[in-house]
Protein backbone atom coordinates (compact mmCIF):
# COMPACT_ATOMS: atom_id res chain seq x y z
CA UNK A 1 0.00 0.00 0.00
CA UNK A 2 2.95 2.33 0.58
CA UNK A 3 3.73 2.24 -3.14
CA UNK A 4 0.17 3.34 -4.01
CA UNK A 5 0.33 6.21 -1.51
CA UNK A 6 3.67 7.31 -2.94
CA UNK A 7 2.14 7.34 -6.44
CA UNK A 8 -0.81 9.40 -5.21
CA UNK A 9 1.56 11.90 -3.58
CA UNK A 10 3.52 12.10 -6.82
CA UNK A 11 0.26 12.79 -8.70
CA UNK A 12 -0.42 15.71 -6.33
CA UNK A 13 3.11 17.05 -6.85
CA UNK A 14 2.66 16.75 -10.63
CA UNK A 15 -0.66 18.61 -10.42
CA UNK A 16 -2.64 15.63 -11.75
CA UNK A 17 -4.95 15.48 -8.72
CA UNK A 18 -5.84 17.94 -5.98
CA UNK A 19 -4.91 17.35 -2.35
CA UNK A 20 -8.61 16.75 -1.61
CA UNK A 21 -8.81 14.07 -4.32
CA UNK A 22 -5.58 12.52 -2.99
CA UNK A 23 -7.05 12.40 0.50
CA UNK A 24 -10.10 10.54 -0.81
CA UNK A 25 -7.90 8.09 -2.72
CA UNK A 26 -5.73 7.37 0.31
CA UNK A 27 -8.83 6.93 2.50
CA UNK A 28 -10.21 4.45 -0.01
CA UNK A 29 -6.92 2.54 -0.01
CA UNK A 30 -7.02 2.37 3.80
CA UNK A 31 -10.63 1.14 3.71
CA UNK A 32 -9.59 -1.46 1.13
CA UNK A 33 -6.77 -2.69 3.36
CA UNK A 34 -9.02 -2.87 6.43
CA UNK A 35 -11.74 -4.67 4.51
CA UNK A 36 -9.34 -7.22 3.05
CA UNK A 37 -7.82 -7.88 6.47
CA UNK A 38 -11.20 -8.28 8.16
CA UNK A 39 -12.96 -10.48 5.63
CA UNK A 40 -12.00 -12.94 2.94
CA UNK A 41 -15.47 -14.39 2.47
CA UNK A 42 -16.39 -12.07 -0.42
CA UNK A 43 -14.42 -14.10 -2.92
CA UNK A 44 -10.81 -14.54 -3.86
CA UNK A 45 -11.12 -12.10 -6.75
CA UNK A 46 -11.40 -9.19 -4.30
CA UNK A 47 -7.66 -9.55 -3.61
CA UNK A 48 -6.87 -8.93 -7.27
CA UNK A 49 -6.07 -5.73 -9.12
CA UNK A 50 -7.15 -4.00 -12.30
CA UNK A 51 -4.15 -3.00 -14.38
CA UNK A 52 -4.54 -0.26 -16.99
CA UNK A 53 -1.93 0.35 -19.70
CA UNK A 54 -2.23 3.14 -22.24
CA UNK A 55 0.37 3.63 -24.96
CA UNK A 56 0.36 6.87 -26.93
CA UNK A 57 2.72 7.79 -29.74
CA UNK A 58 4.73 4.65 -29.11
CA UNK A 59 5.35 5.48 -25.44
CA UNK A 60 3.70 4.31 -22.27
CA UNK A 61 1.41 7.17 -21.18
CA UNK A 62 -0.34 5.42 -18.29
CA UNK A 63 0.56 2.30 -16.34
CA UNK A 64 -1.45 1.85 -13.17
CA UNK A 65 -2.61 -0.96 -10.94
CA UNK A 66 -5.71 -0.48 -8.81
CA UNK A 67 -7.04 -2.95 -6.20
CA UNK A 68 -10.39 -4.48 -7.22
CA UNK A 69 -12.04 -3.22 -4.03
CA UNK A 70 -10.88 0.29 -4.87
CA UNK A 71 -12.19 -0.01 -8.45
CA UNK A 72 -15.57 -1.10 -7.12
CA UNK A 73 -15.59 1.85 -4.71
CA UNK A 74 -14.70 4.25 -7.54
CA UNK A 75 -17.47 2.92 -9.73
CA UNK A 76 -20.00 2.99 -6.89
CA UNK A 77 -19.29 6.61 -6.03
CA UNK A 78 -19.20 7.68 -9.65
CA UNK A 79 -15.68 9.06 -9.62
CA UNK A 80 -13.55 8.06 -12.58
CA UNK A 81 -10.01 7.75 -11.25
CA UNK A 82 -8.64 7.66 -14.77
CA UNK A 83 -10.39 10.92 -15.65
CA UNK A 84 -8.27 12.65 -12.98
CA UNK A 85 -5.13 11.82 -14.94
CA UNK A 86 -4.70 14.23 -17.86
CA UNK A 87 -2.95 11.62 -20.03
CA UNK A 88 -5.85 9.18 -19.56
CA UNK A 89 -8.81 11.57 -19.63
CA UNK A 90 -9.17 11.44 -23.41
CA UNK A 91 -9.53 7.66 -23.27
CA UNK A 92 -11.98 7.27 -20.40
CA UNK A 93 -15.06 7.46 -22.64
CA UNK A 94 -13.67 4.63 -24.79
CA UNK A 95 -13.60 2.14 -21.90
CA UNK A 96 -16.86 0.35 -21.16
CA UNK A 97 -16.82 0.30 -17.36
CA UNK A 98 -19.93 -1.89 -17.30
CA UNK A 99 -17.86 -4.54 -19.07
CA UNK A 100 -15.10 -4.10 -16.50
CA UNK A 101 -17.57 -4.49 -13.61
CA UNK A 102 -19.13 -7.57 -15.21
CA UNK A 103 -15.68 -9.11 -15.62
CA UNK A 104 -14.82 -8.34 -12.00
CA UNK A 105 -18.07 -9.81 -10.70
CA UNK A 106 -17.55 -12.96 -12.76
CA UNK A 107 -14.01 -13.42 -11.41
CA UNK A 108 -12.34 -12.92 -14.80
CA UNK A 109 -8.56 -12.86 -15.10
CA UNK A 110 -6.20 -11.65 -17.77
CA UNK A 111 -6.84 -9.05 -20.44
CA UNK A 112 -10.46 -7.90 -20.44
CA UNK A 113 -10.13 -4.85 -22.71
CA UNK A 114 -7.77 -4.51 -25.67
CA UNK A 115 -8.44 -1.61 -27.99
CA UNK A 116 -6.74 0.81 -30.33
CA UNK A 117 -7.88 4.34 -31.16
CA UNK A 118 -7.97 5.86 -34.64
CA UNK A 119 -4.84 7.79 -33.69
CA UNK A 120 -2.97 4.53 -33.04
CA UNK A 121 -3.02 4.74 -29.25
CA UNK A 122 -3.64 1.48 -27.42
CA UNK A 123 -5.57 0.74 -24.25
CA UNK A 124 -5.37 -2.53 -22.35
CA UNK A 125 -7.12 -3.44 -19.09
CA UNK A 126 -6.21 -6.59 -17.16
CA UNK A 127 -7.43 -8.28 -14.01
CA UNK A 128 -4.53 -9.86 -12.16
Amino acid sequence: MQEEITKIIQMVEDGKVSSEEASKLISALNEDKEASESSTSKGAYMGKSVKINIHSQGKEAVNMRIPIRFVKWILKTGHGFASAIPEAKAYVDDIDMDAVMAAIDQGAEGKIIDMETEEGDSIAVYIE
